[in-house]
């Protein structure tokens, strides 16, 4: 017999669904970092900061988060999750490279762009900043260096794996940086600001 909340979670992502297949909308999100079939899709939405709304999604198998943000941002965040397939709660890092470390163990990061610790990220992926090639230049000494060009983003996207995070309650927050002020300066934020927020993943 299904649970009532089984049932509800299923009647609610079946509702989305219709939902945006009727406005001629995608069924589900496609991991491409941007949030445009979220409105008619989302379970939920929070509005974080002026132009910076973090939707939530799920269904049988899956969680996906993507946030907004306002032009010349590149909106890097650490998701921190505690959930019941976890042994402890874990750090997921989107940058311009994935990672995930214990939360509680912030050392365990990697602590350099070529630490071999990038990329262990396991059950989920996010859509990371855009590399847009390199310029070669000379260092002080006169030997080669290459300058990296990443590009700014309207938005960051994440997808999570129940089969690696388990179903029950996560409690989760999100920290997001490097968010454009528009007066040429950046913000960050932690949503939420206290606490932690619950998500029942059936």
């Amino acid at each position: 017999m299904i649970r009532k909340t089984a049932l509800l979670s299923l009647l609610l992502t079946a509702s989305a669904v219709d939902a945006a297949e009727k406005s001629g909308g995608a069924a589900y999100p496609l991991l491409d970092g941007a949030c445009g079939e979220y409105p008619a899709l989302a379970h939920s939405k929070h509005r974080i900061a002026d132009e910076v709304d973090l939707y939530l999604f799920q269904d049988r198998d899956y969680v996906w988060l993507c946030y907004t943000l306002p032009a010349d941002s590149f909106g890097m965040a650490d998701l921190t999750v505690a959930a019941p397939g976890l042994d402890r709660p874990l750090n997921l890092h989107v940058s311009a490279q994935l990672g995930e470390w214990p939360a509680d163990k912030p050392d365990a990061a990697p602590a350099s762009p070529d630490s071999p610790k990038w990329w262990n990220h396991r059950g989920w992926s996010g859509t990371t900043v855009p590399f847009n090639g390199a310029t070669a230049s000379l260092d002080e000494a006169g030997k080669p260096k290459a300058d990296y060009n990443f590009r700014r983003t309207r938005a960051r996207e994440m997808q999570l794996s129940k089969a690696r995070f388990g179903r029950g309650e996560w409690r989760w927050h999100i920290d997001i940086r490097n968010v454009a002020d528009g007066k040429g300066g950046q913000r960050a934020f932690r949503f939420p600001e206290t606490g932690e927020q619950a998500l029942k993943a059936d």
